[in-house]
């Protein structure tokens, strides 16, 4: 870390902070990276860089394809329709929204931000 103005981004979930039973370790995995983006902007900022979490919510992945996936054949009411109605925006997201976000804090317009969570997920934690 020694370049002022540079900055990090750990790409999280919003599980995170929406965990869903039978996937605790995971949870548990996003919610230690989302606290380490916290504890490590604040050593970090002394040196001019900032650290930011994105927590993306349901995109169009092949994660989210294979988790419906194993959802189906365990009979389980979860299915592309229910994802998409459990967000605020009713759809599922795509990966460049997540990555235009990215580039987003990446940019000078968000050198004022930093030990901050943008969550990319249409409100599903809302939702």
């Amino acid at each position: 870390m020694k370049n002022k103005g540079d900055v990090i981004i750990n790409v999280t979930s919003v599980a995170a902070r929406k965990p869903d039973a039978g996937t605790s370790l995971y949870n548990a995995s996003k919610g230690a990276a989302a606290m380490l983006t916290q504890s490590a902007a604040g050593e970090a900022g002394k040196h001019g860089i900032g650290i930011i979490e994105v927590a993306p919510g349901p995109i169009d992945t092949p994660m989210l394809t294979g988790y419906l996936q194993r959802e189906m054949a365990k009979g389980s009411a979860v299915t592309e329709k229910t994802v998409e109605a459990a967000t605020l925006l009713g759809r599922i997201g795509r990966p460049e929204e997540v990555a235009d976000a990215i580039m987003f804090l990446c940019s000078p317009s968000a050198s004022y931000v930093t030990a901050a969570s943008l969550t990319v997920g249409g409100g599903f934690a809302l939702g």
